[in-house]
């Protein structure tokens, strides 16, 4: 058997830690990945997050706009509930609730945010 070949017959590369350490860490976060967005199905829902960019972007009908980025909100609401729970299991129970409770509104200011000042007033609270 020759160099630079394993048992089976494949070529080998040279030994690049770096870039082994790299792909395996990328494989480990698409791995994660796969497997929060397959725990909910309302992650199905993020197909709508870059359609609301683009027809923002590229100046599509306001109500289109609107719809979509009204659709967008519900799984990234999903995923920063998520989030939240995952880190406070890491930096502990209170600092874990402050965490929940400041990113737990992030989605309800950015929707306030941008809301029309003209618009019909809408109040917004959680509990």
């Amino acid at each position: 058997m020759s160099e630079g070949r394993d048992p089976s017959g494949a070529q080998q590369r040279p030994d690049d830690g770096d870039a082994n350490e790299h792909s395996r860490w990328i494989r480990w976060c698409l791995h994660a990945g796969r497997r929060v967005l397959h725990s909910n199905k309302v992650y199905a829902l993020l197909v709508f997050v870059p359609l609301g960019i683009a027809s923002g972007t590229f100046g599509w009908h306001p109500i289109a706009t609107s719809l979509f980025n009204l659709l967008a909100i519900i799984p990234l609401s999903a995923l920063v509930s998520y989030s939240a729970d995952e880190l406070s299991n890491i930096v502990g129970e209170l600092l874990g609730g402050l965490i929940n409770a400041t990113f737990g509104n992030a989605v309800e200011l950015a929707v306030r945010g941008s809301w029309p000042s003209n618009a019909v007033s809408v109040s917004f609270s959680s509990r």
